[in-house]
């Protein structure tokens, strides 16, 4: 009962049901990095099991008619499920829990806790798993029953206690992106999943250490990890610090680190929203920066072993790192390190992955391997059938559809060790080798493409893109966002919905986008932030694509979102691009309106343009090219050549030059000699071509002097976009 009165902060006891409303509304429509905002149109979750389809994911208007069945399908899915989980795992406790909580959140997920006015943005799932989790805690700290029932008759719980525990993967840019060798694209997606899983393991690890269950995990992404617990004493939480960064030191030799911080909640905290806020958001937010800033000070002598020292040979060619002992697949007169080759294999195996297992693999932690790592090694699932779990197993089903759970469980209802079944988001944009496989070296069309072929499917120039982008002020969202609704299922639930977007529709939005055999490779999305690398003349495409639905996901002006996109030759070492395309993702959020600082923009061909006029610059650039086409016409209906991009790319750059001699009173537009220049110039050309479009631009040139850096950015673009170059 004190667990459900604690959960329940967000509840509104005094309004009334809204009639006919039955539908979870998001909680992203009435919040804004300076507080809650009203909606301007609501928008509701629809009533169904959770699966990677938009049908699913995207909010709309509430529905006029057929809640009823909606909640009868959910109910039937739900039950079969539940059934199946009981014959799966029988009186096995910890695999039926972790089943129960999987299938609680699969069909549950989008079904509202209450229909009250203000707490319909809250889903029934995640009132559940906050009562758990808080009951879980009090159970651990051992509160008697006569402190909780003194609790509940004079509504005052500050006598109960709870630790909020926060770790913070650092290291991660590093470990990612510098990396040395041409051959690093089939290891990416390696590296990335491996990072979540660390993270991961970490929040799962401090779980079985404290004695908790998987409710108390609150989130888990983006290399960060909180867990709700009972208050730990000071000398067991410095022992989980000592043995994580032990661990840490000992797999990755200092590359890795796991800040791990807490801070002590009351009863009384957890249920005042601004005092939540203020120890999830700014206490605990503070405690890990400081930790961060003291790396491996709880680990033992190992931090002071030597290490090192080998002969340049057992360089790894990938990393950069020593002990290099595998050859390179493309390249075997160099070597890579285990670690690489052990990533690239992992990469590969999750392209074609229906799940993942967890096994328990003892304390056994060595460097140069990726597994095992505290206590687990990782295996990689094709086929759920050949899966034989050993005691303590847990299965991962990667981007589940609800109604397959139910059969899932069902191949484990013989004798022997049952798994506990989770479920993960895996981004599904991997490029092929397709029809550029060379079987003679052993490639296949399934392996992974590297950059040299992404960058040969690009239109026109053999360029990658490399595209940084994430969600505005997120710090100050979940500071302020929530207002005097701050409660710990609505911090969840935030957390969730910006997870379902970049892990569920963005890698919908690229297999959309994208096109055979693969020119998009989605290397990370997750937490509120995306990396992608592809094809250069997709990435624009991308970037507006995520923007425009990122809009009619949260349906609010309020929440926005910036990125930077950098255009690099494939041979170009990866921490270079990466850099230069997160020095664009900065730029972007400098962007600035009326002298203010606005963020959401995007970063493109050195420039930052708001997004509306990203996709006027789109729609330029594209109407350009049709006018320069390369193949020939008739003499009479004759295109002007590239010369056209060339000439207003270089009237922009005299009108730059005149920008810095000239002052322009009250911000009125200067009518240099560029202005005549351009204005004759396309006259011509449209009389010579005949083309009327030619006429148009250059009365706009003309009437508005300033639009000349809109059209010298698209024909830059256009330019790229109809470059003829000889295949890589």
């Amino acid at each position: 009962m004190v667990a459900d009165r604690l959960s329940a902060a967000e509840r509104v006891e005094a309004e009334e049901a809204e009639a006919g409303n039955r539908q979870l509304r998001s909680l992203l429509t009435d919040i804004s990095p300076e507080g809650p905002v009203s909606p301007q149109t609501p928008c509701y979750f629809p009533l169904r099991p959770l699966a990677v389809d938009r049908a699913a994911l995207m909010p709309g208007p509430a529905l006029s008619t057929g809640a009823e069945a909606a909640y009868d399908r959910i109910w039937a899915g739900l039950t079969r499920t539940l059934k199946a989980l009981g014959r799966a795992v029988g009186p096995d406790s910890g695999p039926y829990l972790a089943g129960l909580f999987t299938a609680l959140q699969l069909y549950l997920w989008s079904v509202p806790s209450a229909y009250y006015r203000d707490s319909a943005d809250i889903s029934l799932f995640e009132h559940l798993r906050t009562t758990a989790a808080l009951a879980a805690a009090l159970d651990r700290s051992g509160v008697s029953e006569a402190v909780l029932d003194r609790a509940l008759a004079v509504n005052d719980y500050s006598a109960l206690s709870f630790d909020l525990i926060g770790g913070d993967v650092s290291g991660v840019q590093a470990f990612l992106y510098t990396l040395t060798s041409r051959a690093v694209a089939r290891g990416l997606r390696g590296r990335s999943f491996y990072l979540d899983m660390v993270t991961e393991l970490s929040a799962r690890w401090v779980l079985r250490q404290l004695g908790l269950p998987v409710c108390n995990l609150l989130y888990a992404g983006g290399g960060r990890f909180y867990v709700l617990s009972h208050p730990v004493p000071d000398e067991e939480f410095d022992r989980l610090r000592a043995e994580l960064a032990e661990a840490f030191l000992a797999k990755f030799e200092g590359q890795l680190y796991l800040a791990l911080a807490r801070v002590r909640l009351s009863g009384s905290d957890v249920k005042t929203p601004d005092r939540y806020t203020e120890k999830w958001s700014r206490e605990l937010g503070a405690e890990l920066a400081r930790a961060k800033e003291r790396r491996f000070a709880n680990a033992g002598p190992g931090l002071f072993t030597p290490a090192g020292g080998g002969p340049p040979e057992q360089i790894c060619a990938v990393c950069g790192r020593e002990g290099a002992d595998r050859p390179l697949p493309d390249d075997p007169e160099r070597r890579q390190c285990g670690v690489c080759a052990d990533l690239a294999e992992l990469g590969r195996e999750l392209a074609d992955a229906r799940g993942i297992i967890l096994v328990p693999a003892g304390p056994e932690n060595p460097p140069g391997r990726l597994w095992p790592f505290l206590g687990y090694r990782l295996e990689v699932v094709d086929s759920f059938e050949r899966v034989r779990p050993e005691p303590g197993t847990v299965l991962y089903v990667l981007n589940p559809d609800a109604g397959q759970l139910g059969r899932l469980l069902e191949l484990f209802g013989g004798p022997g060790p049952k798994p506990a079944v989770s479920w993960r988001f895996l981004p599904q944009a991997v490029p092929r080798l397709g029809p550029d496989a060379r079987p003679d070296d052993g490639e296949h069309p399934l392996h992974i493409a590297d950059f040299g072929r992404l960058a040969a499917r690009a239109e026109g120039a053999n360029l990658l893109g490399i595209l940084r982008l994430d969600v505005d002020n997120l710090g100050r969202i979940f500071g302020r966002g929530l207002g005097q609704r701050a409660t710990p299922a609505r911090y969840s639930t935030l957390s969730f919905l910006l997870r379902l977007y970049f892990e569920g529709v963005v890698s919908l939005i690229c297999q959309a986008l994208d096109r055979e055999p693969g020119a998009l490779y989605l290397l990370y999305s997750g937490g509120d932030d995306l990396f992608v690398v592809g094809a250069w003349d997709l990435i624009p495409k991308l970037a507006l694509k995520i923007r425009e639905e990122f809009g009619a996901f949260t349906g609010n002006p309020a929440l926005t979102l910036s990125a930077g996109i950098y255009l690099a030759d494939h041979h170009w070492p990866l921490y270079q691009t990466a850099e230069a395309a997160r020095k664009a993702l900065e730029a972007a959020k400098g962007r600035r309106v009326d002298g203010r600082r606005a963020k959401d923009g995007v970063n493109f061909l050195g420039r930052t343009f708001g997004w509306e006029e990203f996709r006027q610059l789109a729609a330029e650039a594209y109407r350009l090219k049709g006018l320069v086409a390369a193949e020939p016409l008739p003499a009479e209906n004759r295109q002007p050549g590239r010369v056209l991009l060339h000439r207003l790319m270089g009237l922009y750059r005299l009108e730059e030059q005149d920008r810095g001699r000239i002052r322009r009173p009250n911000g009125r537009p200067h009518y240099g000699p560029w202005v005549w220049r351009a204005v004759y110039y396309l006259a011509r050309l449209a009389d010579l071509y005949r083309q009327e479009e030619l006429r148009e631009l250059a009365r706009t040139i003309h009437n508005d002097p300033g639009r000349l850096e809109i059209y010298a950015y698209a024909a830059r673009w256009a330019e790229l976009l109809t470059r003829k170059e000889v295949p890589i």
